[in-house]
């Protein structure tokens, strides 16, 4: 499959609250894992996701508009990264 149809086919997994098994397809083989590690858009949905994560994955979604979905505090560190690159699209 060529990377564009992959990488859509990683955005139709699930993002339960809090898990982050979803990235998992990056240890699949090494194919799968460069066209995730590439792809800014699967980066950029995080679910309560645990702040060490939010960091990895901020780092990763390039320039991609940012999803938050919290029913925690978020760091203001790193809340700070998303909102001084004008990337934030929603908290909820």
């Amino acid at each position: 499959l060529p990377p564009e149809i992959l990488s859509a086919i990683f955005l139709l997994i699930p993002r339960d609250v809090g898990d982050t098994s979803w990235i998992r397809v990056t240890h699949v083989c090494h194919r799968w894992r460069e066209v995730a590690l590439n792809y800014p858009r699967f980066w950029s949905e995080l679910n309560a996701v645990p702040p060490r994560f939010m960091e990895f994955a901020l780092a990763r979604s390039g320039c991609a508009p940012i999803l938050v979905h919290t029913w925690e505090e978020i760091p203001d560190d790193i809340l700070f990264k998303v909102l001084s690159q004008d990337r934030l699209q929603r908290v909820i």
